[in-house]
């Protein structure tokens, strides 16, 4: 009974640990939604240490480097820009600042 008891804490502490905050503009207006409520169409900006919440396309940025070693398992930095602009969720930012599109 105490390990279950102790696994139902786990378990919502670790609810608790994934449900992020984070800022999100939508319709024009910046607001703060869960990582769970993001929709298609959410404007969300980056900065460094950011987990990319969704996958997205870059809109502005500058400088904005991104490791995907989490996605393609190469520890290799990948630079985006409008050549590049395609984020997957789960990455982080490893250097710069921008926005995306979800």
């Amino acid at each position: 009974v105490s390990d279950y008891r102790q696994s139902l804490q786990f378990q919502n502490l670790n609810a608790e640990k994934q449900n992020i905050q984070l800022e999100a503009i939508r319709g024009g207006r910046t607001i703060k939604i869960s990582i769970f409520e993001i929709v298609v169409g959410d404007v969300l900006p980056l900065k460094i240490g950011d987990q990319v919440p969704a996958d997205g396309v870059l809109i502005t940025g500058h400088s904005l480097a991104i490791d995907e070693s989490s996605m393609t398992g190469e520890s290799k930095i990948v630079h985006k820009d409008q050549k590049a602009p395609f984020l997957m969720s789960g990455c982080k930012v490893a250097d710069g600042v921008g926005s995306m599109l979800v």
